[in-house]
Formats: structure tokens, C-alpha cells, sequence
């Protein structure tokens, strides 16, 4: 990444494996994922006992870097600042794409975001009736992949003046973990 050059999927997951050494790039990311997870879960906690079981998680992540924790910690929170700036101004699905850049496809298949697009016009009438007044529109998402479908949704939302923090609320699920905590941090 040059100056004045957007942090794009790219430059996230060219960070992965230059954090290689003692992991791959690919449990990196799984790492960064939960790390950020973790972070964010953290600010919406319900109950104390509910962020220290988040603690106790992010410190289990960092543990794996060892010696290098401290170091690899900031490096995360950098890469993290620079991500989230991307994910909230990008259209694109940014960690699904990081994650296929990674290698990650061979195991795993994600929504191509054209599917997104098209499930997401599906009801789109709905869409603009609920949308006008704000009334909240649930979208359930029962195998989320990385969130390409609701980050297109919440475009649509947004697309129509509307706040999507404001009018949606996802409720997603994936049995790979990963996938859902990509749904969560986008």
C-alpha cells in the first residue's frame, strides 16, 4: 500500500503472511478474525461475565504469538483500525475477499457477490415499503459466509437514505465460526 492508496483486501492479507514465521498466514487470519471478534463483542457485552469470557479468548489468541505477542497485538489493532476504515467505506466484501485471496477456496465457498445482489432485489418491494418508514427489517441469513449478503442489503438501506444501524437487524449463523465472525466484524 503507497500513500494516499486505499488499504484494500490485498494489503490485509499481504499482512497475514508477512506475520508468518511461527504461524501460516491462513491460522493469521483465523487469529486476526477472533481477535477483532473478540474486540468488538467486547463494546456490546450484555453481562460482565460475558466479556470475561471474551478476555479470556482474546488472551488465548494472543498466547499463540508467544514471546511475540505484544508486538503482533499492536500489529493487529493497526491492521484492524485500517480495516474497519475499508470494510465501513468499501462496497466490496472485504474479509470474503481476504479470505479467498488467502487460499482459504479450496475448502470453503462463499456467496459470490453477484448472488448477494440478486437474493437481495429478490424482495426488493418489501424492501422500499419497510424502508421509507424505517421499519425494522430482520434479515435472516441461516449460512452467512462472510456477510456479502446483508453488506448488500444494508447498501440497499443505505442506498434509500435510511440508516441500516438504524433499520436492520441481521441475524445470522454459519457452522464454520470463521464465516460468522466475518458476518459480525463487517
Amino acid at each position: 500500500m503507497s500513500k494516499g492508496m486505499p488499504f484494500g483486501p490485498e494489503d490485509l492479507a499481504r499482512a497475514m503472511v508477512a506475520l508468518e514465521g511461527r504461524l501460516e498466514a491462513q491460522e493469521n487470519f483465523e487469529l486476526f478474525l477472533e481477535f477483532c471478534y473478540c474486540l468488538l463483542a467486547m463494546l456490546t457485552s450484555p453481562s460482565r461475565d460475558r466479556t470475561r469470557l471474551l478476555i479470556s479468548r482474546h488472551t488465548r489468541v494472543m498466547r499463540r504469538y508467544g514471546d511475540e505477542k505484544e508486538l503482533v497485538g499492536r500489529r493487529f489493532v493497526e491492521l484492524f483500525k485500517k480495516a474497519a476504515a475499508s470494510i465501513v467505506s468499501s462496497k466490496e466484501d472485504f474479509l470474503g475477499r481476504v479470505f479467498l485471496l488467502l487460499g482459504f477456496s479450496h475448502r470453503e465457498f462463499l456467496s459470490p457477490e453477484a448472488r448477494a445482489q440478486v437474493d437481495s432485489l429478490i424482495s426488493q418491494e418489501n424492501l422500499d415499503e419497510r424502508v421509507s418508514s424505517c421499519d425494522p427489517l430482520a434479515l435472516g441469513v441461516p449460512n452467512c459466509g462472510s456477510g456479502a449478503l446483508a453488506l448488500e442489503v444494508a447498501r440497499l438501506v443505505r442506498q434509500r437514505g435510511q440508516d441500516p444501524e438504524k433499520c436492520l437487524l441481521v441475524i445470522a449463523a454459519d457452522i464454520d465460526v470463521r464465516c460468522f465472525m466475518m458476518t459480525f466484524i463487517q
